[in-house]
Order: structure tokens, then sequence, then C-alpha cells
């Protein structure tokens, strides 16, 4: 199947069931990213074995929440907390692309920026993720949950005969 550049037609977005919706000015999903470490042995040359992931961060940019809105969305606890964005694509050809994103985990950072006159308020949400799911057409693409050690980067859970090794299933 040929693969066409998409752009984004719609958006939607919770904070812990809350609407974000008119807020929403960006958003950017937590990077999966392995790391590494050398191996060599008796090889002349050295090659790389997977050895875990990068702590999974994500960042949402509001417009024009006011600190009231910031508490009741959640962010200024220090509680467990769940984002929810659901985002709509369509292709060079019309066909549409629906984009699901569910993380859970806990708020690192709220940042305002600057203002000025005539300007509304923005604010920048940086999160960690204990647990990552992202879908696309209802298709799984990433689900990751730190706490029961599954990682499912789209094939299957990458970690499931060693969690039946140690009994976690």
């Amino acid at each position: 199947m040929k693969q066409y550049q998409r752009a984004l037609r719609s958006r939607n977005a919770q904070f812990n069931g809350v609407p974000i919706f008119f807020k929403l000015e960006e958003f950017s999903p937590p990077a999966i990213k392995k790391t590494t470490e050398e191996v060599r042995g008796g090889r002349l040359m050295a090659d790389k074995i997977m050895t875990g992931f990068e702590a999974m961060e994500w960042t949402v940019k509001l417009a024009g929440a006011g600190i009231e809105e910031l508490n009741a969305y959640g962010v200024h606890n220090d509680e467990p907390f769940t984002l929810s964005v659901w985002e709509s694509y369509s292709d060079e050809h019309n066909n549409a692309f629906k984009i699901e994103y569910i993380i859970r985990g806990q708020i690192l950072e709220v940042e305002q920026e600057g203002v000025t006159m005539g300007s509304k308020p923005s604010h920048t949400v940086k999160g960690s993720a204990r647990y990552f799911k992202q879908t696309e057409n209802n298709q799984t693409i990433y689900e990751i949950d730190i706490n029961r050690g599954i990682y499912d980067l789209g094939k299957g859970n990458i970690n499931a005969i060693h969690n039946q090794h140690v009994n976690l299933n």
C-alpha cells in the first residue's frame, strides 16, 4: 500500500477526563527510545545490544489557561493522571486516519511562557508516562505498561517470555 503525506484535520483531548479541546495548542507524544550497550566479546567489530528503554516523556502546550483551570485539570497535583488525545488525519487522497493516545503517569513540570500585551497566557506541561498506548485505526502501534512489564511495539509484547519466566503474567 502506498503511503501519502498526512495532515492533521481535527484533535480532541482530556486531562483526567476534563476537556482541554479549546486550549490545546500543541501535543508531543512520548518518544520510544531504546537504550543499548556495546558488546564485543572476541569479535574485531563491536555491536550493540538493547538493554531497555529511556523514560517516556511527553509535552502539551495549553493557551489561555489560568491557574484555576490548570488545577482543575490536575496538573499541579502530585497524583497520577490520565491524558487522552484523539486525532484525525487525512492524506492526499482524502483517506482518513484515526490516532488515539492514552498516557498515564506524572507531571514533571509546568512552565508559564512570557505574556505580552494583548496575548493570552500559555503553559507548557511536561510529564513522564508509566503507561502509554498509541493506536492507528484501532491497531496498536505502542502499548507500554511499566508496572505490568508490557512492551508492545506493534507486534506483541517483546517481554512476554521473560514475564512468564518470573511469574509476572
